[in-house]
């Protein structure tokens, strides 16, 4: 599938603006009007002006949702998740719009994107509301969550089909689609809720990165529908900093987040975070740890504490694009 025409929007620096959701809305220059870092500083937590960097967003986030175990969400993952709850915040000034997420799982993504929707600022209906699209949430984590918290979160124990009626009543700011990641299913989510999907509303893939392989009619959904031209979106990338630039106490704290995320769950551990000793450098490339996931020697890579660790967290596993035009299908 060809890429759209729209160039995609590499964003190599973000400071998002400290305002009310009000004073919000899509410019023609994006980075200017949801505000940009330098790079090189993502890895210090610093506020300039009252406006927060997007390290504080992610920590804030996994502060929050650390209560809560997560199959396979990683360092990248969560810095994606956050530029992309910001973006829509930013872009989207109709107050009565909201996110929804289809499949949540145990509530992390709820409850890290209800607590970046807080530390920005936003209202508690539903610029600042997060709905979750999930048969049967695991364990009780929304429960023992923050009750400022629990306010921006609404849980629909339902299947993604059940929705079409809500959906069709909804305008959304953000659609993330986590489902059960076949061909149809994906299809028939989007069939449901991109409709709602205002413009300068943001959507979010998961699973379509490192771990797609896993997912082939998920890839292919996204090549034929998303990536092809006339798709009207563009999509965003978000700076994810290298563990060597992170101040040590933040690092700690990090690795300490995705391991407790790792460890709560009953299943199978095979993304449990490794730590990696600190005399040993080198990292195998990210196309070498995702291109065995599916083979022998990823339980090779994963033994050496390499791969389920340092480098694996910053391996893309979540893709994020903004609608910025009409779907100009033949």
């Amino acid at each position: 599938a060809k890429e759209p025409t729209s160039a995609p929007v590499v964003w190599a620096a973000m400071r998002v603006p400290w305002l009310l959701l009000a004073s919000w809305r899509l410019s023609g220059s994006m980075a200017a009007e949801c505000g940009m870092q330098d790079a090189a500083t993502l890895g210090h937590s610093s506020r300039s002006n009252g406006a927060p960097d997007l390290l504080s967003l992610v920590l804030h986030g996994m502060r929050a949702a650390s209560l809560a175990p997560t199959p396979a969400f990683n360092l990248h993952d969560h810095f994606q998740l956050a530029g992309a709850v910001a973006t829509a915040a930013c872009s989207v000034s109709d107050m009565a719009a909201t996110s929804v997420e289809v499949g949540s799982f145990a509530g992390h993504t709820l409850l890290f994107s209800a607590a970046v929707l807080r530390y920005l600022g936003t209202q508690e209906g539903p610029p600042g509301r997060v709905v979750g699209v999930e048969p049967k949430l695991r364990g009780n984590a929304l429960n023992r969550s923050a009750a400022q918290l629990q306010r921006r979160i609404t849980h629909f124990p339902a299947k993604a089909e059940e929705m079409r009626v809500w959906a069709s009543r909804q305008r959304l700011r953000l659609f993330f689609e986590d489902g059960r990641h076949t061909y149809a299913s994906t299809a028939a989510s989007f069939d449901i809720f991109e409709p709602s999907l205002v413009m300068g509303g943001v959507l979010v893939m998961h699973d379509v990165g490192c771990c797609g392989s896993e997912y082939p009619g998920l890839l292919r959904f996204l090549r034929e529908h998303v990536l092809r031209n006339g798709s009207g979106y563009r999509e965003l990338h978000f700076p994810v900093p290298t563990w060597e630039s992170l101040q040590p106490s933040m690092e700690q704290e990090l690795v300490d987040m995705l391991e407790a995320s790792a460890d709560r769950r009953s299943f199978s551990r095979r993304h449990v975070f490794r730590r990696m000793p600190a005399e040993h450098r080198y990292l195998p490339p990210c196309a070498e740890l995702c291109a065995s996931t599916s083979n022998e020697n990823y339980n090779r890579l994963a033994e050496s504490a390499l791969a389920r660790g340092y480098q694996w967290s910053l391996c893309p596993n979540v893709r994020v694009f903004q609608r910025v035009g009409a779907d100009r299908s033949p």
